[in-house]
C-alpha cells in the first residue's frame, strides 16, 4: 500500500516538473479597428481586425491557432509576427496572429475561442469576444474630433418596393488642403437607380465645427422586398503634413502647393433598408408616392382627317417619375394613338411634373369627346391606392387628310435615365472637379524664389512628390498595364516571407485590374467565363478550378497546398498573360 502511494506522488511530481520545464503559456484574443483601437461596435461592410496573441517560455514550434468564427463572418489570415523579451531573467516568446474580418449582416457575433497546441500539451484555449455589428463602426474609447469623413444617407430606411428614395454621398473635411484621391463605387444590389450627379460643394456646421463638403446624389428604386444593404465605401484621402508648431517654412509651402502629405483610408457608414411590399391590388401599379394632379390637353381642338394631334397628360406630384411609363389611354371609336415623348420638369426641390405626350389621329371626320383618363398610384403617406382622373376634352375633325399625315410610330423609352441593377455608375477618381476642398496655392513669384533657394536636393524631393501624385491620378491605367508585373513582384515577396495565404488576393487583384471590374463584384464564375471566352480548353478549365480551390483552401482554411504552390502560380501567371 505504501509503495502505491509513493509511486502516485512520484508521478505527480514528475508531471509538475515536466510542466515547469515546458514553460507557462497564455492565449488571448481581442478585436480592433484598422487603426488598432478596441471596438465597441463594428460596421456593416467595414473590415476590422482579430488578433490572437500567444505568450510562452518555450521555443517549441507551434501551429497557427484554430479560430472559431461565426458562419456569416468572412475572415482572412493577414500575417504573423513574433517577438522575444526577457523579464526577470525569464525568456518570454510572443506570437501574434492577425486576421481581417468583415460581414454584411447586422447582429451580435461571438468570435473564438482560439485553440493553440504547444508541444505535447493539450489544446489551450483563449477567451471569446462578442462583437456587435451595426450600420457604423464605434470605438470603445472616446473618439477624437473627426476632421475627414464620408457619410451615406437616404431619405427613408423603410420604403416600399418601387418608391423613389433620394440617396446622398457626402465627403466632409474640417481641415484645409485635404484632397480626395479616390472614392469606391457604391454597390446598389436590389435597386434600380439613376446616375450619380455631382459633386456639389458647400459648408455646414456640425457640433460647432465648420466643415466643407462635396455631395453626390442619386435616386434609388428598391426592386425587391426585404432587407437591402448598401455597403460601406472606402475613400483614399491625402492629408497635408503640418510643420511642427504650425511653423511655415519653405518645405511646408512647397508641400501645400503639390498636395503632398499622408494618404489615409476613410470608411463610410453602411445603410440598411427594410423594403416593404406593396399591398395586393387587382391591377399592377408602378407609380408610388404622392401625386396631386392629372390633366389632359390637346395641342389643337381642331384637326383634319388623318392629321396627327398632340395629346398631353400632365402628372404633378412627388414620386418615382423615372419608373412611370406612358399610361394607357382610352379613346372613342374612330381615333387611334401612338406614344410619343415624355418630359420631366422640376417645379420645386421635391415637386415634379411629367408630361406624357401622345399622337392622336382620326380616321374619319366628326366631333369626338376624349373621355376622362385615369391614373392609379400607391400613396406612401396614406398607405393605400388612389386614383386621379383628368377632364374630358373635345376634338373636332373635318375635311380630308393633308399631305403630311405620317405619324412616327417609333416609341421613345421614357425610362432611359434608369440604370439597371447590374450596371453601376462610375465615379471617377477625382470625382469631377478634383475632389479638392479649400486647396491653397501660392504665387508663381514666391514659388520661383523657393525653387531657387532649395537647389538640387529639393528638386529631387519635388520630383518624387510629382511622380507619386501622377501614380495616384493614373492608378487604374498603370495598374492595367503593370498588372502582371505587380502580381509577380507580390508573389516573390509572399514566397520570401512564406505567406501562401496572400496568393488568393494577388490573383483576385490581377483579374480586377485586367478586367476593369471592382474586386467586390468578381466571382469564380466570372473568372471561369472570361478564361473560357479567351480560348482556354475545358481540360485546362478543370485544371484551373483545382488550382484555384487549393489557393482558396490555403487562404481561408489554413490547409497546406498540394505541391509547390509558388511554381503552380508562376505557370498560371504565364498562361493568363497570354490570354488576358
Amino acid at each position: 500500500m505504501d509503495k502505491r502511494i509513493g509511486n502516485y506522488f512520484s508521478s505527480v511530481a514528475l508531471l509538475f516538473f515536466s510542466f515547469l520545464l515546458q514553460g507557462e503559456s497564455s492565449v488571448s484574443l481581442r478585436v480592433l479597428d484598422q487603426d488598432g483601437h478596441s471596438l465597441k461596435e463594428a460596421g456593416i461592410g467595414i473590415p476590422f481586425l482579430i488578433e490572437v496573441e500567444v505568450s510562452s517560455s518555450t521555443r517549441e514550434e507551434q501551429q497557427q491557432p484554430q479560430l472559431m468564427i461565426p458562419p456569416d463572418l468572412h475572415v482572412v489570415h493577414r500575417g504573423t509576427s513574433s517577438s522575444i523579451r526577457s523579464i526577470n531573467r525569464e525568456t518570454v516568446i510572443k506570437h501574434s496572429y492577425s486576421y481581417q474580418a468583415v460581414t454584411d449582416q447586422e447582429g451580435a457575433f461571438t468570435i473564438g475561442p482560439a485553440t493553440i497546441h504547444l508541444g505535447k500539451k493539450h489544446g489551450q484555449k483563449s477567451n471569446t469576444v462578442t462583437v456587435k455589428v451595426g450600420t457604423e463602426q464605434k470605438r470603445t474609447a472616446e473618439n477624437k474630433r473627426i476632421d475627414v469623413s464620408v457619410e451615406l444617407h437616404v431619405a427613408t430606411t423603410e420604403p416600399y418596393v418601387g418608391q423613389a428614395v433620394p440617396f446622398f454621398i457626402r465627403f466632409y473635411s474640417a481641415q484645409e488642403g485635404v484632397h480626395l484621391e479616390q472614392l469606391q463605387e457604391p454597390i446598389f444590389k436590389g435597386f434600380k437607380h439613376t446616375a450619380l450627379q455631382g459633386p456639389a460643394t458647400g459648408t455646414t456646421i456640425i457640433d460647432g465645427v465648420s466643415y466643407q463638403y462635396l455631395e453626390w446624389k442619386s435616386m434609388l428604386f428598391p426592386a425587391q422586398e426585404g432587407r437591402l444593404v448598401i455597403p460601406s465605401l472606402i475613400a483614399y484621402v491625402t492629408i497635408p503634413v503640418k510643420s511642427p508648431r504650425g511653423r511655415m517654412d519653405m518645405f511646408n509651402l512647397v508641400n501645400q502647393m503639390f498636395s503632398s502629405g499622408k494618404t489615409e483610408q476613410v470608411y463610410s457608414n453602411a445603410l440598411t433598408l427594410q423594403v416593404k411590399k406593396l399591398p395586393p391590388h387587382e391591377a399592377s401599379v408602378a407609380a408610388v408616392g404622392k401625386f396631386s394632379s392629372f390633366h389632359a390637353k390637346l395641342s389643337s381642338p381642331d384637326a383634319q382627317t388623318g392629321e396627327g394631334v398632340s395629346l398631353t397628360l400632365e402628372l404633378v406630384g412627388e414620386g418615382n417619375f423615372q419608373m412611370i411609363g406612358h399610361p394607357k389611354i382610352t379613346l372613342p371609336e374612330g381615333l387611334k394613338y401612338y406614344d410619343s415623348h415624355a418630359k420631366e420638369n422640376a417645379l420645386t426641390d421635391t415637386l415634379l411634373k411629367k408630361d406624357f405626350e401622345y399622337v392622336v389621329q382620326a380616321v374619319k371626320p366628326g366631333v369626338y369627346e376624349i373621355p376622362p383618363q385615369t391614373f392609379e398610384y400607391f400613396d406612401t403617406k396614406l398607405q393605400s391606392y388612389k386614383t386621379l382622373q383628368s377632364r374630358a376634352v373635345k376634338l373636332t375633325v373635318t375635311g380630308t387628310a393633308r399631305k403630311s399625315t405620317a405619324i412616327d410610330e417609333e416609341k421613345e423609352d421614357d425610362t432611359s435615365s434608369i440604370t439597371k441593377p447590374d450596371e453601376l455608375p462610375t465615379i471617377e477618381k477625382t470625382l469631377k472637379g478634383g475632389g479638392l476642398l479649400a486647396k491653397q496655392r501660392i504665387s508663381w513669384t514666391l514659388f520661383l524664389i523657393l525653387a531657387f533657394l532649395l537647389l538640387l536636393p529639393l528638386f529631387w524631393k519635388l520630383g518624387y512628390f510629382l511622380w507619386f501624385s501622377y501614380q495616384l491620378r493614373n492608378a487604374s491605367k498603370i495598374g492595367y498595364k503593370r498588372a502582371f508585373t505587380i502580381a509577380r513582384s507580390r508573389i516573390k515577396v509572399a514566397q520570401k516571407i512564406k505567406n501562401e495565404s496572400e496568393m488568393y488576393h494577388i490573383l483576385m487583384d490581377l483579374f480586377a485590374m485586367r478586367l476593369h471590374m471592382p474586386r467586390a463584384e468578381l466571382s469564380e464564375r466570372d473568372i471561369e467565363a472570361v478564361l473560357k471566352k479567351a480560348g482556354l480548353s475545358d481540360e485546362k478549365i478543370l485544371e484551373w478550378r483545382h488550382f484555384f480551390s487549393d489557393v482558396i483552401a490555403v487562404t481561408f482554411s489554413a490547409l497546406p497546398a498540394e505541391g509547390d504552390l509558388y511554381d503552380r502560380i508562376e505557370q498560371w501567371i504565364t498562361i493568363l498573360e497570354c490570354l488576358l
